[in-house]
C-alpha cells in the first residue's frame, strides 16, 4: 500500500469546532455565555468569535459582512492569532490570543501567567497585555491575551450589532404570532418559516385534497394542492432547506422604468423598515421605504367553496403613498408553476420542458384574466394551474395589462433582484417551459392614496369528483374572479379561516402567569396539530418530492380528534377513520401508503395497529358505539365487498397479533 502524508478528516468523525477552540482560548472571558465563532483558515487553529450572547446566533458572519470591519479584524488575526469580541457596558472590547514561541517565552516577554484582575469575566486594564494559562496545543506552551482597540467608528458599529442580537430571533406577541425584523440574520433556513392550511372539511377526500403552503419571512416557498401536487414550484435540488422557487410570491414596484422596491430585498437602500408577522394560518409582511411608500402583503389559503378551484392561495398587496407627490407605479408580480410531470425532471428535462407552453386567458377588453401553463400530454390534463390578479385603485377595479411567461426573457443577463426585462414585460407566450409567470398592472397613487391587488394562485383538478382540469379551467377562473371581484369578499374569506381555527383551538385553554407560554399553547400548538393532521410526514422547507399518506399518519389524529369533536365535527372525524379503514385488506394487513390508490400492502405488519388506537380514542370521546357497526370497503376488492369497522379492527388484531409476528411474538 502506498503511504500518504495526507490527513483524512470527515464531518461525522471527531473534528475540532470553532466554538470549542474559542472557549479554550478565552475561557476566562467567556464563562457560560453563548458564543459564535469560525475558523479563519483551513488549518483550524486560529478563530474569530463573539461572546456574551443571549443565545447562539450568526454574529460573526454579520460583522464580517462589513468590508471595513473585515479588513480591520483580518489584519489582527493575521498578525496575532485568535480574536474575541464582546460587549463591556456600552463599548465593544476585542481580545487577541497570541501563541507563545517555542520554549515557553511569550511574545510579550513575560513567561509567567498571572490571573485576570477582578476574577473571571473582568475587564483587563486599558492597553495592558494580560497573561493567562491557555491550552494552545501539545508542546506549544502558554499564551497571552491582549486587549486591543478598534478605530472608534468601527467599534461603535460592532457594538451596535452586538446590542441588536437579542432582537434577532423576533418576538411572540399576545396572540402567539412570530414578529420578525426582515433585516436581521437568520440562524438557519427553517427558523423564520410559517405553514398555511386550506379547509375542505365537509367535502370528499379531505385528507388527500386539503391544500397547504410553506412561507418564509420574505414570502418565498411553495404551495401544494391535493396529495403531493405542487401548484407553486419547489426547487428540485439536493438542498432540503430551500423549498420554493425564489420567484414565488414576489413582486416589484417600478417607477419611470426603474425598480424602486423588490419584496425579497429588505436590505435595499430604499427600505427604511421591514417586518414579517407569522400568525396562525396567515403571514403578513410590511415594508416602509425612504421614498414614502408603505407596502403590506398578507398570504393565506382560501377555504374551499363548491364550484371554485380545488386549491387557491391568496396574496393581498396593499400600497400606500405617504409622500407629497403623486406616484405612477407598475406592480410586477412573479412566480413559478409546479411541474405537471415531476418524474420527467429526473428522466428527461428537455422533453418535459418542450412539452410545456405558456397560455393566457384574456377578457374581451384585452386585460388578463389569468396566465396558465399548458402541458401537452393528455394524461397530465387532470390538473391545470393558473395565476390571476384583481387590482383596486380608487373607485376602479381592473385586471393586469402585461404578462410574461419566460424566465430567461424576464431575467436576461440580470438577476431576480434586478431583472433585465422588468421595465416592460414581453407579452409573448413561451413555447417551452418551465412555468414561469409575471403579471403587471399600473398603480397610480395620489398623495395619501392607496391601491390594493389580490392575487390568486390556483389549481383546477379532476380530483376527487372527476372532470378534467383542462375542461374546468376557464369556467372556474371566471367563477373565482366573479366570487372575489370585491376586496371585501377576500377579507371575509380570511375572517372565515380565523373563525374556524378559533373554534378548533377552544377545546382546551391554559392560563398561567406566563403570557407567552399561554399564547403558544393556546394558539400555536393547536394549529400545528391541525396542520399535521392533513400533511404526509413533513411539508415545510424539507419536503420537495412525492410522499404519500400512510398509516403512521394516523397518530396525528390522536391529538386532533378531541378538538374536531369538541367543535362539532364528529362526522368528519368518523369519515377520516373510515377512510383509513378502507385501506385494510380482508386478512388484516393494510396498504403501507396511499393517496387515491394504495401501494406496498402488508409490507409492515404493525401499520394498521395505529387505526385501532385511533378508533379507541374516538369511542372514548364520543360514546358512539354505533360507529363500530358502520361498513367500509375491504381494500383490494373494490366497492362491492364491505364489512363493519368492528370486523376490520378484529382482522387487524388477528393479523398483527397472531399471523405476522416475529420470534418474540411481536408484529
Amino acid at each position: 500500500m502506498v503511504e500518504s502524508s495526507l490527513v483524512d478528516e470527515r464531518a461525522r468523525e471527531h473534528t475540532p469546532s470553532a466554538e470549542a477552540r474559542l472557549r479554550d482560548l478565552f475561557a476566562a472571558l467567556i464563562g457560560e455565555s453563548a458564543v459564535d465563532a469560525r475558523f479563519v483558515d483551513a488549518s483550524r487553529q486560529a478563530v474569530v468569535g463573539v461572546a456574551g450572547l443571549p443565545f447562539a446566533a450568526p454574529v460573526v458572519g454579520r460583522l464580517l459582512r462589513d468590508p471595513e470591519v473585515f479588513a480591520c479584524l483580518s489584519q489582527l488575526w493575521r498578525e496575532g492569532g485568535s480574536l474575541l469580541a464582546r460587549l463591556e457596558g456600552e463599548a465593544v472590547a476585542v481580545y487577541v490570543a497570541k501563541d507563545q514561541v517555542e520554549g515557553g517565552a511569550s511574545r510579550e516577554g513575560d513567561p509567567h501567567p498571572s490571573p485576570l484582575p477582578g476574577g473571571e469575566g473582568a475587564r483587563p486594564p486599558e492597553g495592558e497585555g494580560v497573561r493567562l494559562p491557555l491550552p494552545l496545543g501539545e508542546g506549544r506552551g502558554e499564551g497571552a491575551l491582549l486587549r486591543t482597540e478598534l478605530p472608534r467608528h468601527l467599534a461603535d458599529g460592532v457594538a451596535a450589532v452586538l446590542r441588536e442580537v437579542p432582537t434577532w430571533a423576533g418576538t411572540l406577541d399576545e396572540q402567539g404570532r412570530h414578529v420578525i425584523d426582515l433585516r436581521s440574520p437568520s440562524p438557519g433556513p427553517h427558523f423564520f418559516t410559517n405553514v398555511l392550511l386550506g379547509n375542505r372539511l365537509g367535502y370528499p377526500r379531505a385528507l388527500q385534497t386539503t391544500p397547504k403552503s410553506v412561507v418564509d419571512r420574505l414570502g418565498r416557498g411553495s404551495f401544494r394542492a391535493h396529495a403531493a401536487t405542487q401548484v407553486l414550484a419547489t426547487r428540485w435540488d439536493m438542498r432540503p432547506e430551500e423549498n420554493g422557487f425564489p420567484a414565488n410570491r414576489q413582486f416589484y414596484l417600478v417607477e419611470a422604468g426603474r425598480r424602486v422596491f423588490y419584496s425579497a430585498d429588505p436590505q435595499d437602500a430604499n427600505v427604511a423598515w421591514a417586518q414579517a408577522v407569522h400568525g396562525q394560518n396567515q403571514t403578513a409582511i410590511t415594508y416602509r421605504t425612504h421614498c414614502g411608500l408603505e407596502i403590506e402583503r398578507t398570504i393565506f389559503l382560501l377555504p374551499y367553496e363548491e364550484g371554485l378551484p380545488l386549491a387557491t392561495e391568496v396574496q393581498t398587496l396593499r400600497v400606500a403613498n405617504h409622500s407629497q407627490a403623486p406616484r405612477h407605479l407598475r406592480l410586477v408580480a412573479t412566480g413559478m408553476f409546479g411541474a405537471a410531470a415531476p418524474g420527467g425532471l429526473q428522466q428527461d428535462v428537455v422533453y418535459t420542458t418542450v412539452g410545456m407552453q405558456g397560455r393566457v386567458l384574456r377578457h374581451a377588453d384585452g386585460s388578463i384574466a389569468a396566465v396558465s401553463p399548458h402541458y401537452h400530454p393528455t394524461w397530465t390534463h387532470e390538473d391545470a394551474r393558473f395565476y390571476a390578479m384583481v387590482v383596486h385603485a380608487g373607485e376602479r377595479t381592473f385586471y393586469p395589462t402585461e404578462f410574461g411567461t419566460s424566465y430567461n426573457e424576464f431575467v436576461g443577463e440580470g438577476t431576480l433582484e434586478h431583472p433585465e426585462g422588468l421595465a416592460a414585460l414581453s407579452n409573448q407566450l413561451a413555447r417551452k417551459g418551465p412555468g414561469f409567470f409575471a403579471l403587471a398592472a399600473p398603480l397610480d397613487l395620489p398623495p395619501g392614496g392607496t391601491a390594493r391587488a389580490d392575487t390568486f394562485t390556483s389549481l383546477v383538478s379532476e380530483q376527487p369528483d372527476g372532470g378534467r382540469g383542462e375542461e374546468l379551467l376557464r369556467p372556474q377562473v371566471e367563477q373565482l374572479l366573479g366570487r372575489f371581484a370585491a376586496a371585501e369578499a377576500v377579507d371575509c374569506a380570511r375572517a372565515a379561516n380565523d373563525d374556524f381555527f378559533d373554534r378548533y383551538r377552544r377545546h382546551l385553554e391554559v392560563r398561567s402567569d406566563e403570557a407567552q407560554f399561554d399564547a403558544f399553547v393556546n394558539r400555536n400548538l393547536p394549529f400545528q396539530v391541525l396542520y399535521q393532521t392533513f400533511v404526509s410526514r413533513s411539508f415545510d422547507q424539507t419536503q420537495k418530492g412525492y410522499r404519500e399518506i400512510g398509516f403512521r399518519e394516523i397518530q396525528d389524529l390522536f391529538a386532533s380528534l378531541p378538538s374536531f369533536i369538541a367543535m362539532g365535527q364528529q362526522g368528519f372525524a368518523r369519515d377520516l377513520l373510515k377512510e383509513w379503514a378502507s385501506q385494510v385488506f380482508e386478512l388484516g394487513y393494510a396498504y403501507h401508503n396511499f393517496y387515491w390508490r394504495g401501494k406496498e400492502p402488508g409490507e409492515y405488519s404493525d401499520d394498521a395497529l395505529w387505526l385501532v388506537q385511533a378508533a379507541a380514542i374516538y369511542l372514548n370521546l364520543t360514546g358512539d358505539l354505533a360507529f363500530l357497526d358502520e361498513t367500509c370497503e375491504v381494500a383490494g376488492t373494490g366497492p362491492a365487498q364491505r364489512r363493519t369497522i368492528y370486523q376490520t379492527l378484529q382482522a387487524i388484531l388477528r393479523y398483527s397479533g397472531e399471523l405476522s409476528i416475529g420470534k418474540h411474538g411481536l408484529p
